[in-house]
Parts: structure tokens; sequence; C-alpha cells
């Protein structure tokens, strides 16, 4: 895959994330997500910045996905 695409699709990621209000999009995003964060150095801080922010105010189930995706 090369650089262009994986920029898209970390682009659209982060589009879906911040515009989702079901969990299960948000979960598949933040995998995807997960998966491309070596791409960018950026792609994990901006993540980790999300998940902070979204840990102390979601449901129980969101958290542990949350924790098991991403060790905080």
């Amino acid at each position: 895959m090369d650089s262009k695409t994986k920029d898209q699709i970390i682009e659209n990621c982060f589009d879906t994330l911040l515009g989702a209000k079901k969990v299960a999009p948000k979960v598949f995003v933040i995998k995807t997500l997960v998966y491309f964060k070596d791409h960018h150095e950026w792609v994990s801080g901006e993540l980790n910045a999300y998940i902070q922010k979204e840990l102390y105010k979601s449901s129980a189930a969101f958290k542990s996905v949350l924790r098991r995706i991403m060790p905080i």
C-alpha cells in the first residue's frame, strides 16, 4: 500500500472517529488507527489524546475496549 493511500485511510478514520455517535464505528476506527500508528508520529499522539478525553465520559463497555486497545 502506498503512502498516499495510508494517509487517506488515516484521515478518513479520524473524520469518522470525531463524527461517529455509535460505539461500534469508533472501535473499528480506533483499531485501524492503532494499525497505522507507526506511519506518522502524530497519529499515536492524537489517538492517545482522544482516548484520554473519551475515557472518563464513555460507557463502561467503551472504556473496556479503549483499555484493551491502547493500555494507558
